[in-house]
């Protein structure tokens, strides 16, 4: 008979969960090495009794929810996205081999998608206000593109004529493929400026807003 814990996967789920709410940018492997410092014993056998990585990353996923990031809607119903955009501080807590920009400002110059699914997504087309402004072929786990704002003039020019600390809005489309390329997909939403500071959040069209920094 096994002298493990009677319920250690009860323990493991909620242990993600709070992972998850604490850094709701972090992907799968992230999580999963943190349960691996917080809780070696539990992490351990788990890790025997689940030998494939991807399938520990989709019950990490499960626990969590769904795959990919969670936002709470006004009436605190969880969402899901595989995709979401973030800063260059953001990105860098994500990926440390990238340096963020020195700042003393809380907001990002740049803004970046991040894929938080644990699938390659694939033509990802994206558009803000009535512009195209990026394309890239697939996006694998983990990975990120950078939102090319720059390249839309409207953007630009609404920047530079806003008084001080205006908040500007600008629509955000992001449509991909997912399973393989064979459905589509989108994300919707807007992102907010600071007119002198940069980008400091997005709000999603289907509930949701969270900061970029």
């Amino acid at each position: 008979m096994s002298d493990r814990p009677t319920r250690p996967r009860d323990e493991l789920i909620r242990r993600v969960q709070s992972l998850d709410r604490a850094h709701p940018d972090w992907d799968s492997p992230r999580i999963e090495k943190e349960l691996e410092t917080l809780v070696p014993v539990l992490y351990g056998n788990w890790k025997d009794d689940t030998p494939n990585p991807a399938s520990r990353s989709r019950q990490i996923q499960r626990w969590r929810g769904a795959g990919g990031v969670r936002t709470l809607t006004r009436g605190a119903k969880p969402l899901y996205h595989r995709i979401w955009p973030i800063g260059e501080r953001q990105r860098q807590a994500l990926q440390p081999s990238f340096t963020a920009r020195p700042t003393r400002f809380r907001a990002s110059h740049r803004v970046f998608l991040h894929n938080c699914s644990t699938e390659t997504l694939r033509e990802i087309r994206v558009r803000l206000g009535t512009k195209d402004v990026g394309f890239e072929p697939a996006l694998t786990p983990g990975s990120f593109a950078e939102v090319a704002w720059y390249k839309n003039d409207e953007v630009r020019s609404a920047s530079l004529d806003a008084p001080a600390h205006a908040e500007l809005r600008f629509a955000l489309g992001v449509e991909f493929a997912i399973t393989q390329g064979t459905r589509r997909a989108r994300l919707d939403g807007e992102l907010i400026a600071d007119s002198s500071d940069g980008w400091t959040a997005f709000r999603s069209a289907a509930g949701g807003e969270r900061e970029i920094a």
